[in-house]
Parts: structure tokens; C-alpha cells; sequence
């Protein structure tokens, strides 16, 4: 039954996967992501956020967070609220990232 469990876990980490990469990917204007550069920004302390560094944050967002951003935008002010208190939360673990 674990394994069953884990194997039904790790599907749904590798379709999540899939949507944020296809969603990154669709997205040519980066303006896309302003809750990314507000929160790399603000929280980070970071000037001027590289693509790459934009990158990090994007792929550490938690599903609940990633799903919020696909439905309201990332430059959503709420988005980008949810984001900074992520990026807060977790700031030890990005800073590795990024």
C-alpha cells in the first residue's frame, strides 16, 4: 500500500513538473513573472534578478502557489503577496538556489 502511495506521489510531482516547465516555457515575455522580481527584490535583496535567479524561485514554488499564479498571473498582487511570503519562508533554501 506505501509503495502504491508513493508511486501515486511521485506521478503527480512529475505532471507538476511538466506544467511548470510548459508554462515557463509558453511565457516569452517576462513580464509574466513580476511576483518573482518583487519577491527576489524585496525579500532577497536582490537589485536586478537574472533569468536564472527568476528560474530558482519559479521551480521551488509549491503547488498550491504555482496553481494560484497559472489562474490569476503571476503579476497578480495577491500572487505576488503569496510569493514574497514564500520566498520569506523560505529564504535559507533559495538563497542555495539562487
Amino acid at each position: 500500500m506505501q509503495a502504491e502511495d508513493d508511486n501515486v506521489k511521485q506521478r503527480i510531482k512529475l505532471r507538476i513538473n511538466a506544467i511548470r516547465q510548459i508554462y515557463w516555457n509558453a511565457s516569452v515575455d517576462l513580464n509574466d513573472f513580476a511576483a518573482l522580481d518583487r519577491a527576489l527584490v524585496s525579500v532577497m535583496d536582490i537589485a536586478k534578478p537574472t533569468l536564472s535567479q527568476r528560474k530558482a524561485l519559479f521551480d521551488m514554488l509549491p503547488q498550491s502557489v504555482l496553481g494560484f499564479g497559472i489562474q490569476w498571473g503571476f503579476d497578480d498582487t495577491d500572487v505576488c503577496d503569496v510569493i514574497a511570503d514564500f520566498a520569506q519562508s523560505n529564504k535559507e533554501a533559495l538563497l542555495t538556489k539562487i
